[in-house]
Order: C-alpha cells, then structure tokens, then sequence
C-alpha cells in the first residue's frame, strides 16, 4: 500500500453526518408478544436462546424486520419503548442497507454494535454513548453495511478498486481488509456524494484521494438510497457540441473516436474520464473549483489526451445542476 490509512476507524470521522431530524422510512411497530429466538449477546460472546419480546418493525419501502427485545428489560413496555427508541434510527439508513436486516437484537450493556446474520446487534448503554458522541445512525451504517452488502466485499469490481486505490480509508479496514473495508468505506462515501456540507474540506479531500475507485464503484452501484437525500443536487453535465482532433484518425482502445468518446484515460488531476484503458466505462465526474460563487451555465472543456492525439479538443457543456460549497462546486458527475 501507498500510505497510511488516515483514518482509524471511520464511524469517527465526524458526527451527525445523519442526524435525528434527517427523515426516516420508519412507520410503525406492533407487539408480537414473546417468543423463544436465538440471539447474539456480546457481554457474553456468544449466541443464547431468550424468551424475547417481540416487535414487528415496518418502513415505507417495503421493508420489514422483527424487533427481538431482551427480557432483561422486564416488561413488555419497557421493551416497547426500546424497540420505539432504535426503530426511527435504523428507518434513517438507506434501503440498500436495510434490505437484508430481518431481525434487531436489543440488549443492555457497554458493548459494541454488531451486523450480519441479516441482523443488527444493539447494546444500550452503548447506544446512549453514541449518541452523545453524535455518532449512533452513523455507527448502524457500519453494521447495515456487513448485513446488507456483504457480498460485495469478494466481488470482482471492489478488488478491483482496492488495488487501484491501492491504501485503505481506515486502518481498520486495512487490518480486516475482506471484513470491514467495506462496511468502513460506505460511510465517508454517503457523506461524501449525500451530505457533503457535513464533513471538512479537510475530510472531503482525504477521502477524495484515498478511495476514488471505491468511490468509483459504489456510484455504479446504483444503490436505492430512500430515506437518505444529497443536500444539494450533484452537478450534471449533458455534451452539446464537441469536435475530436483532426490529429486522431485510428481508433482507440478499438473504439472509434466519436463526439461521445473524447476523453482517453483515466486521467490524474482532472478525474475525467470517459473509458479506460481496458475500453470500460465508469461513470465520469469531476470538480470545478470557482474563485467567487456563480451561477454557471455553460462548460467549455478543451482536453489534451494522454494517448493518440496531438492536440486539445474542445467540448462544450451545459450545466445542468451544481453543488455549492462555499465558492466551491464539488462531487461533480457527467
């Protein structure tokens, strides 16, 4: 690897990157009564049958789970009112990492958050210490993340994108590489692309650098992202006129050079790029950095190719939504 990770561990890197007041798809509990269930119980390190109380959870995608409370509590309030604690949080991840929670353990203690097992694992007083450090919905991100996108940690894209980026966004991924880098990347890349104005430049810059292909990557996901909504649109762009060089006849990565296909790359610095070097497509972004805040309309791009051309080719784009931060308008997609 190139660097240190720069980041520990990344439920960290800022708090309320979702907060309470951001919506949630959480709609209702009902009582189940109680029932023998099988639970994981992290004071004990190990998995235990429990006469729980029994909540049904529902959100407004579709989604379901069962709300298995420890009798510990006492009574069927006092689990209630647990059940009605966590339920709006866990509603506040997006779908895709709910889609495979089916049942949510509730036990008392100072004990870590736990995921998989299409489960999310609640300890307490450990949640009332993530809340004050601001970080409790970022925290079941993590967890959601191991549940619900598991199986992306051996796919062949996201190995792909971890020797490209070649470093790790925490040192936690870095020591459980197969386990935890994505369920640690997922987050800088939701505070990233849907709430950008809650984290530093410094923070925005560091993670921009450190994980560009995984970043890469989850945007081809296509991930269903409801309740979670970007704080502000992401620039778009839509070509309207452009010319190849006249320099440039063969075709290149066997494609021929149309109006569609000017850019080689990938590209350092700019981070455009419109195919690789392997003739694939991922989707292109770039930043644009402006001095003063403008409203801008239209992009004239001229771009030197690394490979084939001679000269720069002129393209034109029009503007079809922004970010702004500050003076700056980041996290751009074409």
């Amino acid at each position: 690897m190139k660097t240190d990770p720069p980041y520990s561990g990344t439920i960290n890197i800022a708090g309320n990157i979702i907060t309470a007041n951001d919506p949630t798809a959480f709609v209702s509990i009902t009582d189940a009564g109680h029932g023998e269930r099988v639970m994981f119980d992290r004071r004990l390190n190990t998995f235990k049958k429990f006469d729980a109380y029994l909540f049904d959870a529902k959100f407004d995608d579709g989604l379901a789970a069962e709300i298995q409370v420890n009798p510990e509590f006492g009574s069927q309030d006092a689990a209630r009112l647990e059940a009605q604690k966590y339920g709006p949080a866990i509603g506040r991840l997006p779908t895709a990492l709910r889609a495979s929670v089916k049942s949510v353990w509730i036990h008392r203690g100072l004990n870590p958050f736990g995921g998989g097992n299409e489960n999310l694992l609640i300890h307490t007083e450990q949640a009332k210490q993530y809340q004050r450090q601001g970080i409790l919905e970022e925290t079941l991100v993590h967890e959601g993340a191991h549940t619900s996108l598991e199986g992306h940690n051996q796919a062949a894209g996201w190995i792909l994108a971890q020797q490209d980026d070649d470093v790790f966004i925490s040192d936690y991924a870095r020591d459980y590489p197969v386990r935890e880098d994505v369920a640690e990347s997922f987050l800088p890349y939701l505070a990233l692309r849907f709430h950008p104005n809650r984290i530093s430049q410094t923070d925005t810059t560091k993670i921009l650098e450190t994980i560009p292909k995984r970043i890469a990557y989850f945007d081809a996901q296509g991930f269903a992202m409801h309740p979670v909504a970007p704080a502000f649109p992401p620039l778009k762009l839509e070509l309207v006129k452009a010319s190849a060089s006249s320099g440039l006849a063969e075709p290149y990565n066997g494609r021929p050079q149309t109006a569609e296909r000017l850019i080689e790359g990938p590209h350092d610095g700019a981070w455009f790029w419109n195919s690789d070097d392997r003739g694939k497509d991922p989707t292109p972004w770039f930043s644009v950095m402006l001095e003063k805040p403008s409203v801008v309309e239209w992009l004239y791009i001229r771009w030197k190719a690394k490979h084939g051309s001679v000269g720069a080719r002129p393209m034109r784009y029009r503007v079809l939504s922004s970010v702004r931060r500050g003076s700056r308008l980041s996290n751009c997609f074409g």
